[in-house]
């Protein structure tokens, strides 16, 4: 992978990745022949918060990502008001068919790990049908028995995907993949919470123009009152970026 292509940067102290949109093929193309394990997390709003508590783990696998790639525009916008270059906003599933579109055309393969038995076939099913070009080299169902999991790991290991796509159902969700890194092949690792749900299409994509989002989260909160909590996550969040433009560097 060439040098430059991506530039890593703190926002309140949570590395985050620079890429833009016409690298990613050769990003990602680096990542699948370095010949290392490569974890790639897509960074929400909530991640990035939590992984402001420096001695968590979930900040250390945040940390020593090979990629970590921000999919909340807060995000985007917390850079933009300490004044530091702008990272690309990815959204999560746009970003996932354009990885497996990347890999088709390499030839590459892919291991599918999560979500329900019946989800994670149907999702095996119309991923073999969308990307004919890319092996799927096998998959497995979230929520195993904990004995379980020495054999599913070295299955994975056998298969040697260039992909490893987890899903909902994988306990520890990123923290897995973080866990487990020295037990796969070189490669690209990455987990997200509804990629089999919508592959599988138990869920709809969600909303991207800002009138959905806002109406669906609207009526989640209603459904959903705690949901109301997280204002003040928001609003901390900004008190901080206010106190480090203001008297600190970041």
């Amino acid at each position: 992978m060439e040098a430059g292509l991506i530039k890593r940067i703190n926002v309140l102290n949570v590395p985050v990745d620079i890429v833009r949109e016409e690298d990613l093929e050769q990003v990602i193309m680096g990542l699948a022949e370095n010949g290392k394990s490569n974890q790639i997390i897509l960074l929400d709003f909530i991640g990035f918060m939590k992984a402001r508590r420096l001695k968590s783990e979930w900040h250390r696998a945040v940390k020593e990502a090979a990629l970590v790639l921000p999919v909340s525009l807060r995000i985007i916008k917390g850079a933009r008001f300490l004044k530091k270059e702008e990272p690309h906003r990815y959204r999560s599933f746009d970003f996932i068919i354009s990885l497996l579109g990347i890999l088709e055309n390499r030839r590459k393969s892919a291991y599918l790990v999560g979500s329900s038995k019946k989800r994670i076939q149907k999702s095996f099913t119309n991923l073999v049908n969308s990307f004919p070009g890319l092996r799927f080299v096998g998959r497995h169902q979230g929520r195993w028995d904990r004995n379980r999991e020495k054999d599913i790991l070295m299955a994975i290991k056998k298969s040697s995907p260039t992909l490893l796509l987890a899903g909902k159902g994988v306990k520890g969700r990123d923290l897995w993949i973080h866990r487990h890194g020295d037990s796969f092949n070189p490669g690209i690792l990455l987990w997200n919470r509804n990629c089999f749900e919508i592959i599988s299409g138990k869920k709809a994509k969600p909303p991207e123009d800002p009138a959905s989002r806002f109406f669906r989260g609207f009526f989640k909160s209603l459904l959903l009152p705690w949901r109301w909590l997280r204002l003040f996550r928001q609003i901390w969040f900004w008190i901080l970026l206010a106190w480090v433009r203001l008297f600190k560097k970041d």
